[in-house]
């Protein structure tokens, strides 16, 4: 019983940590909305995260949570510059 009571908690916090690529995955293909638009909602998404950040002081969960926002952002970066190429390079 302890080693699903294990799996299910890692699990759930492995789903809470990947908020951010979650959110990023249906603001840019399910919604198809503009890089900036889904930087701006991960962005304000962020300050929430950074408050539970420091109420529980917990530095495994800053390094956790960490990774899924730096890459949401890069994937918001990338998906930006296919966004420029297919516009035809004109600045939007």
């Amino acid at each position: 019983m302890d080693l699903l009571t294990a799996y299910l908690t890692h699990a759930v916090e492995f789903l809470i940590a990947a908020v951010p690529l979650i959110l990023t995955f249906i603001l840019l293909k399910v919604f198809r909305l503009p890089p900036k638009v889904a930087a701006c909602c991960v962005a304000l998404y962020l300050p929430v995260s950074v408050f539970f950040w420091v109420q529980l002081k917990d530095l495994f969960l800053v390094l956790y949570q960490g990774v899924p926002y730096l890459s949401s952002f890069l994937w918001i970066w990338a998906e930006h510059i296919l966004w420029k190429q297919k516009q035809g390079g004109k600045d939007v």
